[in-house]
C-alpha cells in the first residue's frame, strides 16, 4: 500500500513537471469584456500567459469609444504570479533591442513626414523622442511581444500618432530576464 501510494505521487510529479515544461513555450490569451457604470462601452480585459510570464490588457473606451489601454505585468515566483514593472521584464541585454526600436520609430516618423498630408501634424514635433521602455508600452500577444509608442501628437493626428513594433517570442527571449 506504502509503494502504490509512493508510485502514485512519483507518478503525479513527473507529470507535472513534464506539463510544465510542455506548456512553458505555450501561449495561451483569454479574453473577456466587463460592463462599465457610466459607460456605455465595455472595459476589455485580455490576459494572455507564456513562459514564466502573464500580461493583462485592458481596455477602457472614451467618450468617442476609443480604447486606451494600460499593461500590468507578472511573473511566475514559487507557484503565484507576482505583479512587476514591465522594466522587470528585460535584463541587461536591452541596449540592442533599444537601439533597433528607435532606428524602426525614426524611419517611421520620416517616412510618415514625406507624406506631405502628415507634414502638419508631424511638424509639431520639435525633437524626435529617444524611447526606452519606460516611455513604450509593452504588451503580449499570441504571436509575441509587442511594443506601442506615441509621438505625443494632439487628438486631430492621432491616426498618424506612433506605431508598434511586434516581435516574436523566439527574437524577445535574448532581451527578457
Amino acid at each position: 500500500m506504502k509503494n502504490n501510494f509512493l508510485a502514485i505521487i512519483i507518478l503525479f510529479m513527473t507529470n507535472f513537471v513534464f506539463a510544465q515544461v510542455g506548456t512553458s513555450n505555450k501561449v495561451t490569451c483569454s479574453e473577456k469584456q466587463q460592463k462599465t457604470q457610466g459607460n456605455s462601452e465595455p472595459k476589455l480585459i485580455k490576459t494572455c500567459t507564456w513562459s514564466k510570464y502573464k500580461c493583462v490588457s485592458i481596455g477602457e473606451a472614451d467618450e468617442k469609444g476609443r480604447y486606451y489601454y494600460s499593461y500590468q505585468w507578472y511573473t511566475l515566483t514559487s507557484g503565484q504570479y507576482v505583479k512587476i514593472d514591465k522594466s522587470q521584464l528585460f535584463n541587461e541585454n536591452t541596449d540592442e533591442l533599444i537601439e533597433r526600436i528607435n532606428e524602426e520609430i525614426s524611419n517611421y516618423f520620416f517616412e510618415l513626414y514625406a507624406d506631405s498630408e502628415n507634414e502638419e501634424c508631424l511638424s509639431m514635433v520639435e525633437e524626435l523622442p529617444y524611447y526606452d521602455i519606460s516611455n513604450l508600452d509593452v504588451f503580449m500577444e499570441i504571436d509575441g511581444f509587442t511594443l506601442s509608442y506615441s509621438f505625443g501628437l494632439p487628438d486631430a493626428c492621432l491616426a498618424i500618432d506612433g506605431d508598434f513594433i511586434s516581435f516574436t517570442f523566439e527574437e524577445i527571449q535574448p532581451y527578457l530576464n
